[in-house]
């Protein structure tokens, strides 16, 4: 989970506001159908964490979360 401040936002947001602080929190490699239909807090498949979690092999700590600036969709 990372706490940011929106710099910008595009014309169809409704949500967010420039100024605002936020946290957001991602994740990788999922395929399910929940994740496809942006429903992931009930994945099935249980994604990689992209901070300090098991990649899908069980041993590689994944090391996300490294970078000054992230664009959210």
């Amino acid at each position: 989970m990372s706490h940011v401040t929106v710099v910008r936002v595009g014309y169809k947001a409704t949500w967010h506001k420039e100024g605002i602080s936020i946290d957001i929190g991602y994740f990788i490699d999922s395929k399910c159908s929940s994740c496809h239909n942006e429903l992931e807090q009930y994945c099935i498949e249980w994604p990689t964490i992209t901070n300090n979690s098991l990649e899908k092999d069980g041993q590689t700590i994944s090391q996300g979360e490294y970078s000054n600036k992230i664009v959210v969709d």
